[in-house]
């Protein structure tokens, strides 16, 4: 866009419904987001081991990724007693032991079974994130 349409198209902008309808976030609440987005970015780079895109897996123990450490401190704070978090732990661990074992599998040259457990991998992220969802 050329600099002297800037000025017009600032004062004729305006958000989509959907972003103006939306609740506010308390700020406990944030952690949660950033917590999501994490989560799937780890599961996105699994998948992009997968598919060549990366030359190795994220980060595989259980507690050395950045959603553990959100799990450990922050959700651990405000979530500890709601049941949603401790179907969230266990989530987070068996995501983390299936990916271990993509990786494994393709590491093992398994490319197929790998990508077949791709699909499981991402019914858990869904509901991983579905449970994060429940804490909101």
């Amino acid at each position: 866009m050329p600099a002297s349409e800037i000025p017009m198209w600032i004062s004729e902008w305006r958000p989509h419904t959907s972003w103006t309808q939306q609740k506010r976030i308390s700020h406990e609440h944030q952690s949660l987001i950033f917590a999501e987005i994490e989560h799937r970015a780890w599961v996105r780079n699994i998948n992009d081991y997968l598919e060549d895109k990366k030359d190795c897996p994220p980060a595989l123990a259980v507690d050395n990724c950045r959603f553990a450490q959100w799990q450990n401190n922050e959700g651990k704070i405000f979530y500890s007693d709601n049941d949603a978090f401790t179907c969230i732990k266990e989530l987070h661990n068996k995501v983390h032991s299936l990916g271990s074992n993509i990786c494994g599998q393709h590491r093992s040259g398994k490319h197929e079974e790998a990508t077949k457990s791709m699909a499981e991998l991402y019914v858990l992220q869904d509901a991983l994130i579905a449970n994060l969802g429940k804490l909101m």
